[in-house]
């Protein structure tokens, strides 16, 4: 279900949404996550660890069901001298030729609930013998065994227990992992936009400074400047000059982390957009605990690592008095022909209790058990650690949100605040009313103003993403991340 689901989405994306691949030179957040969910290495290897333990849970239902067998050696031949002792003690090799075919049908069944296991089996055997043209049909048209436990550990028990709860818990952490990847990919994403950043703002300072020097290059001719100023802003430019070199190669080697992990080495050159903030509600402490509670793994694997430490306390306590029984019962004949065989059935029948009592093993086994009861009592506190630590971590993200939007929304203000400080400022410089040194602060003021803009929307973005990974809920769709499985 979750495969169809997957390739569904691909076709639409790739229909929909044009990306890279399709000549798309601009790409949105939503854009590149779509991608790397269509085509990063990340998004195979985790759709491979969702398959197998599918074919794992596959492979467990498959052995509480029938099975049936054909079985047999057709033929085993044999010529060789073969040492026989006579009468009188000596040994005497005498030639042999013989030939010995089996083959048989089984149906057999376990029984989850006592672990005991019942089959039905059916069977021919065949010798001959050359040497002395002799040859004989040994038919079983129906045998029946049962191999039954007492006191025992019933491995299937606990595995009809533990297996679902192992394979929910597969579930839960491949949508877990595609969050995470949503969350490295956001990461990848806001590097290459500040690195675009730095670009953007190196090539405008170094325009603003080259306008400006030839403004003071004219000063300086009229008389009404000083050389100093002149080579201040000289200086400007080549540390300008060289801090946009520095960039581009930062936003190339950025481009690069993210083509890597997206897994689009060939695609051509893009852009990418920042991402512009929208009102998102989250939902209060105690909701999203909730979320966290429905939809992540850990809270399945707390159950399935208790049930593992009980199942394990269970075989400690069973391994000190084994006891087995074993019986069968079946329809037996042999003649030298093949009809005879099957005529005049006769019963054969064996019943048979196994049974181990330790009476000195020095507290071995005793160890045992209070060696599993120590591990159960330890897994139970280390799931109330673990549990604690989810909801200290949900807490503080959900709270912390709604910080982080309002920081967006300050930093956006300070953004829009220092850039017109900047245009006043290159005017007042021009006019001669603003010294050099008030214009680069202005600049300064302005650069970090757009880096603290962009920070501040990508700790928000990487934040979002975390909650979504945490909740397993998706508060912009109002509906959890888990798709169910019919």
């Amino acid at each position: 279900m979750v495969r169809v689901m997957r390739f569904v989405f691909r076709l639409l994306f790739l229909g929909l949404v044009p990306g890279v691949l399709l000549g798309q030179k601009r790409l949105s957040l939503p854009d590149v996550l779509g991608l790397t969910a269509a085509s990063s290495i990340h998004a195979r290897l985790i759709e491979s660890q969702q398959e197998l333990a599918r074919y794992v849970f596959q492979s467990y239902r498959s052995d509480l069901r029938p099975q049936v067998s054909f079985s047999g050696n057709l033929p085993m031949y044999s010529k060789a001298f073969t040492p026989v002792t006579q009468p009188d003690g000596s040994v005497q090799f005498i030639a042999v030729e013989q030939n010995y075919s089996s083959a048989g049908f089984s149906l057999s069944q376990v029984i989850p609930q006592t672990g005991g296991r019942v089959s039905l089996n059916t069977g021919l055997n065949r010798f001959d013998d050359f040497k002395g043209d002799y040859r004989q049909y040994n038919a079983t048209p129906v045998f029946m065994a049962l191999s039954q436990p007492f006191m025992g550990y019933n491995a299937f028990k606990w595995a009809s227990k533990i297996e679902p709860l192992r394979f929910t818990e597969a579930r839960r952490s491949y949508f877990l992992e595609l969050e995470n990847m949503n969350v490295q990919v956001s990461d990848l994403y806001f590097g290459v936009v500040e690195a675009q950043n730095e670009v953007q703002v190196g090539v405008q300072n170094l325009a603003d400074y080259r306008g400006n020097y030839e403004v003071e290059k004219g000063r300086v001719n009229l008389g009404t400047t000083t050389e100093d100023k002149l080579t201040q802003l000289e200086l400007q430019i080549l540390d300008a000059e060289s801090g946009l070199r520095r960039s581009e190669y930062r936003l190339r080697v950025a481009k690069l982390n993210l083509r890597v992990f997206v897994g689009l080495l060939d695609a051509e050159d893009f852009t990418l957009e920042l991402p512009v903030l929208s009102r998102v509600y989250y939902p209060d402490v105690s909701e999203a605990i909730a979320f966290a509670k429905r939809n992540r793994p850990e809270y399945v694997a707390f159950e399935r690592r208790l049930l593992e430490a009980k199942a394990e306390l269970a075989k400690a306590k069973a391994e000190k008095y084994a006891v087995n029984l074993s019986a069968t019962y079946g329809l037996n004949n042999s003649d030298v022909r093949l009809k005879g065989a099957y005529g005049e059935l006769k019963t054969q029948q064996t019943l048979g209790l196994v049974f181990d009592v330790p009476l000195l093993d020095w507290g071995r086994r005793n160890a045992r058990i209070h060696m599993a009861k120590a591990s159960l009592k330890l897994q139970l506190y280390q799931n109330s650690l673990d549990e604690a630590t989810i909801v200290q971590e949900v807490t503080t993200l959900v709270e912390n949100l709604v910080l982080l939007q309002n920081n967006v929304r300050d930093a956006e203000k300070v953004q829009a605040l220092a850039g017109k400080r900047y245009d006043l400022a290159q005017g007042l410089y021009r006019m001669g009313k603003y010294t050099v040194t008030e214009l680069i602060t202005a600049q300064m003021q302005k650069d970090n103003a757009r880096k603290g803009y962009i920070e501040a929307l990508k700790v928000f973005w990487n934040a979002h993403y975390s909650f979504r990974k945490m909740t397993g809920f998706d508060p912009v769709l109002n509906r959890s991340l888990l798709v169910p499985t019919k």
